[in-house]
This record gives C-alpha cells, sequence and structure tokens, in this order.
C-alpha cells in the first residue's frame, strides 16, 4: 500500500489509501494486544508491552529520518517530484521483504504452540499461588 500512495496523482486516492491502512492498523492493534495478554503471564505483561511499545513507537523518528535521507538521496538524480515519493516506494520494498522472510515463521501452528505454552505457565504459576478457577483466588 505504502508503493501505491507514493506514486496516486489524485489526493482522494491517497486519503482513501490511508483511510485503509489506518482501519489495518487498528485490527492489527487488537490483534497483537489480545494475543499479548492471552500468552504473556500477567506479572510479565506491563514489561513485554512497554518494550513493544518502545520498539514501536521507537522506530518511528528511524524512519522520519530514513525517508529524508532517500529524498536527498534521490533528488538531485530524479527531480523533487519523484524523490518525494521515493520514501514510500522503498518502504512497500521494506514492507514486502519482511512479509517475505516473516511468512514461513510465522504461522498458525506457532501461534497455537505459543497460546498453549502461556495457558500451561498461568495454570502452572495460579496453582503455585494457590489460585484456582473455581474459588476464583
Amino acid at each position: 500500500m505504502p508503493g501505491i500512495v507514493g506514486f496516486a496523482r489524485d489526493w482522494r486516492i491517497v486519503w482513501l489509501l490511508l483511510g485503509i491502512a489506518a482501519f489495518i492498523a487498528t485490527v492489527w492493534n487488537i490483534i497483537t494486544v489480545s494475543f499479548r495478554q492471552a500468552i504473556i503471564p500477567d506479572d510479565l505483561l506491563g514489561r513485554v508491552n512497554s518494550v513493544y511499545r518502545f520498539v514501536s513507537w521507537g522506530m518511528l523518528p528511524a524512519g522520519v529520518i530514513t525517508g529524508g535521507l532517500v529524498v536527498r538521496a534521490t533528488e538531485v538524480a530524479a527531480g523533487r517530484d519523484l524523490a518525494l515519493r521515493m520514501p514510500y516506494l522503498v518502504a512497500a520494498i521494506f514492507t514486502l521483504g519482511v512479509a517475505l522472510w516473516a511468512r514461513p515463521k510465522l504461522t498458525t501452528e506457532k501461534l497455537e504452540v505459543a497460546r498453549a505454552e502461556g495457558d500451561a505457565a498461568r495454570k502452572e504459576r495460579d496453582a503455585a499461588k494457590g489460585d484456582t478457577p473455581d474459588t476464583g483466588g
């Protein structure tokens, strides 16, 4: 989608694509937070979420700087108009590369194993504390 946004000539197409991207980001956020809450032990959840937020929000300045460097590097050869679109193309290529790299690693089977391990760890921890599902703690 970033590649299409970068080369769209009509602002309405850009708005539509950015709206779709925002919707996808919202769904992604709901899924990942719910999954983390399901598999991470309660006493570690705050730490894990803080690291997740630190890394994800911390990459925003790196992306801005990289985009500026891409524009600066391509402006002389490609002209200002094309150079301002190049960060979107670079982001699209990078996103495609990461997706191709991650696809074999992120399988339903691996997610189910992680969920089962999280459930087992939670039951073991609750048993050690004396909490049972019947008594509610």
